[in-house]
């Protein structure tokens, strides 16, 4: 799909997994962006 990401998610193993493609995709992946609920 070639889009960006931004999620209040962790770093998993596997989207760490996508950090070479991602970049060589010029694909941005943020993760632990946002607010959480409760905060």
């Amino acid at each position: 799909l070639k889009k960006h990401l931004v999620t209040a998610s962790y770093v998993s193993d596997s989207i760490s997994q996508l950090d070479g493609a991602a970049k060589s995709a010029g694909i941005t992946i943020l993760c632990e962006m946002g607010l959480d609920p409760g905060i």
